[in-house]
């Protein structure tokens, strides 16, 4: 079966597009692209279609393969937009160089109302990108290759790739036998850039190992995209089972995630991390989800990491939190005196107020935040301080245990990032009576009856 045949079959069984479809095809002169022009010209000639090109000015023959271009459209009356890559980089050419195409691209589809753009890749530069994605990612999610239908990066506009099908041995012989003109990209020679590496001297490898190399790499390309698919249903229940959020702060339940197997928890961890980078433009990556997983199986419930962008993961017995780091807090922060009716923004994350119980005032910017109270009898209007801790600071927990209140935090396994953002409140005597938001001291229990009833009210992000 000849080529054209194959064509026109394999887009009519994918329906790659409709005769209402107005296309537009990115045709740079080289083989692949004049041969996916002919054919489309030839099978599909009552599509509405026209010829993009993008110059990007880096070879001595841009401007006659422009021209060339051109003129052939011209000859077969079909409408051509094409522009010159005016702001040139230094660094990373080649990446720098696709977006500048895929940019002029999309604006040229919106401004003239093309439905699909149509590019030219086929078998071999498939089994080229599953390779270079291998080496670079080395994760089966970022291995699969090109889609015969997809979207031009950064948009919804609609691209298709009908030539996957086919190798570039066959384009040429097409070429040839209908005689058509192209230009060779003298660069694609050139052993400097990591594609060209893969195509002459790795893929001539694999070929001559198995013949039908370029169809095993897109049947397993399929296969990883059907994976891919059944793995984001799991992965977006893990995350609404497993994720609560509060503010720009997102916890995740470690009871049920814990009773995962191995394999799901970091499929889980995985899925929800990649979920947080794209939602919240959390840094995280690859390496944090092996770090959490590695302390979690050392049974390590208490741990801190730093991420980028002043992001912490904090774990804290049943919970792994991932918030932004707070400015640590040290005694010469704040020294504040609190008097019944009166309220404090310590910061954006703290809220502190005290009332005659049932009287209690709670602002609404505070009203999503956790809440911890402390209920007491005490004098009339007490005064009470409150103060970041200190060395040496003492709580007493019951008539006969009195603790530092570090080794306090030590016992209970409470996180540095806790600890740091820990407030002790004094009562008249300069005893402590609470250390917010963890305990109070059994100071704070009077049985007297002649004395009327307080609530301390601490409101804080966690």
């Amino acid at each position: 079966m000849d080529l054209a045949k194959q064509f026109y079959q394999h887009c009519q069984k994918n329906s790659f597009f409709q005769p209402t479809d107005y296309l537009l095809i990115a045709v740079s002169g080289g083989v692949d692209s004049m041969v996916l022009l002919d054919l489309m010209q030839r099978c599909f000639a009552k599509i509405p279609m026209a010829v993009v090109h993008f110059n990007h000015q880096l070879r001595e023959n841009a401007e006659i393969e422009q021209a060339f271009i051109k003129e052939y459209c011209q000859t077969h009356q079909l409408p051509f937009f094409t522009a010159n890559w005016q702001e040139k980089t230094t660094t990373n050419l080649e990446a720098q160089a696709r977006k500048a195409r895929y940019r002029y691209f999309a604006q040229v589809m919106k401004a003239q109302g093309f439905t699909c753009l149509l590019t030219a890749h086929h078998g071999d530069d498939q089994l080229e990108t599953m390779l270079m994605k291998l080496v670079k990612y080395g994760n089966f999610q970022n291995l699969a290759g090109m889609k015969a239908k997809s979207v031009l990066p950064e948009t919804t506009l609609p691209l298709c790739r009908p030539l996957l099908f086919t190798d570039k041995k066959t384009l040429y012989d097409y070429a040839h036998e209908k005689q058509l003109t192209y230009f060779e990209d003298e660069t694609n020679q050139s052993l400097d850039y990591a594609r060209n590496r893969m195509r002459h001297q790795v893929l001539p490898v694999l070929k001559g190992e198995n013949p039908q190399a370029l169809n095993q790499v897109a049947r397993l390309s399929e296969q990883l995209y059907f994976l891919q698919e059944i793995l984001e249903e799991m992965q977006d229940t893990w995350y609404d089972t497993l994720v609560r959020q509060r503010y720009d702060t997102y916890q995740i339940l470690l009871e049920p995630f814990l009773q995962l197997t191995p394999a799901k928890r970091y499929f889980a961890l995985q899925g929800i991390f990649h979920r947080l980078s794209l939602k919240a433009q959390i840094p995280l990556k690859e390496a944090h989800v092996a770090q959490v997983l590695d302390l979690l199986a050392e049974k390590r419930l208490t741990f801190v990491l730093s991420v980028e962008n002043h992001w912490q993961i904090q774990a804290s017995q049943d919970k792994l939190i991932i918030t932004r780091q707070k400015e640590k807090v040290t005694s010469q922060d704040f020294c504040y005196t609190l008097k019944v009716g009166e309220s404090i923004m310590i910061d954006a994350h703290r809220w502190v107020g005290l009332f005659v119980a049932g009287e209690e005032k709670i602002p609404k910017k505070v009203k999503h935040f956790s809440e911890f109270r402390h209920e007491f009898l005490a004098e009339l209007n007490p005064v009470l301080t409150l103060r970041p801790r200190k060395p040496g600071d003492k709580i007493a927990l019951s008539t006969s245990l009195t603790k530092k209140v570090r080794r306090y935090f030590i016992d209970e396994k409470i996180p540095t990032a806790q600890r740091m953002q820990a407030i002790v409140v004094l009562d008249a005597s300069k005893n402590i009576m609470s250390l917010l938001p963890f305990v109070n001291s059994y100071l704070s229990i009077d049985a007297k009856t002649d004395k009327i009833r307080y609530i301390l009210v601490y409101r804080y992000i966690e």
